[in-house]
């Protein structure tokens, strides 16, 4: 019995820092820097930003001397994220102009990549952007909100 209770003290002292550094995702609000987007076959070098705020998600791009902003209203999160390794996994169920959209946060092999999905009503065809994380950024919910 007395090794049986070790046992499972070990258990939780080696998975209880783990289960404590990954964040509510719910609440993690961030910016992703990303220089790179796939897609289809094609990498673009695009200046872009991922903004998390409350209730929304802010798509900022930069070519040249334009900004363009296309913002999303976040209708559910899942996942989880640590923010220190910066490993895990964050889906996001979005709407635009009452278009659905999936965002995906997630480290692979590659290191750590963000990706939308969009579904059009029009082809039936999934659209897929990927972008390669430069940096994230993380703030706390009553911080500065996206400009």
């Amino acid at each position: 019995m007395k090794n049986t209770v070790f046992v499972l003290f070990v258990l939780c002292f080696l998975v209880s820092p783990r289960v404590l550094a990954q964040q509510d995702v719910s609440k993690l609000e961030f910016q992703i820097k990303s220089t790179r987007l796939q897609v289809a076959e094609d990498v673009l070098v695009i200046n872009s930003r991922i903004i998390r705020r409350g209730d929304r998600l802010i798509w900022r791009q930069k070519f040249r001397s334009k900004t363009q902003d296309q913002v999303f209203q976040i209708r559910s999160s899942e996942g989880s994220w640590d923010k220190k390794t910066q490993e895990g996994k964050i889906v996001l169920r979005l709407s635009s102009q009452g278009e659905p959209y999936r965002f995906v946060l997630l480290r692979t092999s590659k290191g750590v990549v963000a990706r939308m999905f969009y579904n059009s009503k029009e082809t039936g065809e999934q659209e897929k952007f990927v972008f390669q994380v430069d940096r994230i950024r993380y703030q706390s919910p009553n911080k500065a909100q996206a400009k």
